[in-house]
């Protein structure tokens, strides 16, 4: 935006939120600068939520190895939809991007 002839930059933040899907209760939050990946800050967010969790939902932004690989790790399934255009990687045969545990 431009004010009185000066312009102004402006940093974007992005809100992370872990939320649960039944009490509607907000369980981690997260604030990052707009250049950090959605899957970089959930796979590290993933290792701080509670032993109970069993599943973690999310849009096609997590559709990504390190998001599978840490959910894998945590014991966590993930039901993600794949991204457009997605081809098959070379760690296709790794135990955390296999088929049955995506959506």
């Amino acid at each position: 935006m431009r004010q009185r002839g000066k312009a102004k930059r402006r940093i974007w933040r992005k809100i992370h939120l872990t939320i649960c899907p039944d009490s509607h209760e907000i369980i981690l939050s997260e604030l990052t600068k707009s250049n950090k990946a959605d899957d970089s800050v959930a796979s590290k967010m993933i290792f701080e939520l509670p032993k109970s969790v069993q599943t973690a939902y999310g849009d096609d932004a997590y559709d990504r190895q390190a998001f599978c690989r840490s959910s894998y790790v945590r014991g966590i399934d993930p039901l993600v939809p794949p991204r457009r255009g997605r081809t098959l990687s070379q760690e296709a045969d790794k135990p955390w991007m296999k088929k049955e545990r995506m959506l």
